[in-house]
């Protein structure tokens, strides 16, 4: 439990040093992301075909009560109970976690797109190059960027044995945006 502390302290942090608030360490050691670029629609939309059978067939797996062909629900809560019944798959069929990490990265990014206005993004932070939800704010120039790599998020998540890491990380995301959006002064 402490040491689930301590990850979603440094998540805040992170989030905090990419809202332009001076988190609580030393300047040396605050969260630096560069955007290389925002993704093509063309990316964007290569990506989910390539991903979003996977979701489809987690959902199948684990919530067969949802059919998401046409969509699926837009709440972390959803994600939650699929990567929990993941974890607690003891069967020869379970998936791997790669297969997860595809799908839910995908969703979670989907979800964050529709409800906090996050783009899908390619940066470069000091762990290299990923993908991640990055959320410009209403205006560029008074506040950071928020960067939210999912992919990099649930891979860091693989045998934490909470069940509410993307409620968790969503209720956080959304406050700092909301506060972080709130906050800028336009023109």
């Amino acid at each position: 439990m402490c040491k689930l502390r301590w990850i979603l302290v440094f998540v805040v942090l992170i989030l905090l040093a990419g809202c332009g608030r001076k988190p609580k360490m030393s300047k040396d050691h605050a969260y630096t992301f560069t955007v290389k670029h925002q993704m093509t629609r063309q990316e964007v939309t290569d990506l989910r075909k390539q991903h979003y059978p996977k979701l489809e067939n987690f959902s199948h797996l684990y919530a067969p009560q949802l059919d998401i062909k046409s969509g699926f629900p837009a709440r972390p809560e959803y994600f939650d109970v699929i990567r929990t019944k993941w974890l607690l798959d003891t069967s020869n069929e379970k998936p791997s976690f790669q297969y997860l990490q595809d799908a839910v990265g995908l969703g979670f990014g989907m979800l964050l797109e529709q409800t906090l206005d996050m783009k899908w993004c390619i940066i470069v932070d000091n762990f290299g190059e990923s993908i991640s939800m990055v959320h410009f704010g209403n205006n560029t120039d008074t506040c950071e960027k928020i960067s939210f790599p999912q992919y990099s998020y649930i891979q860091k998540r693989e045998n934490v044995m909470n069940a509410e890491v993307f409620s968790d990380a969503y209720r956080q995301l959304e406050h700092i945006i909301t506060k972080n959006d709130s906050e800028q002064i336009d023109p």
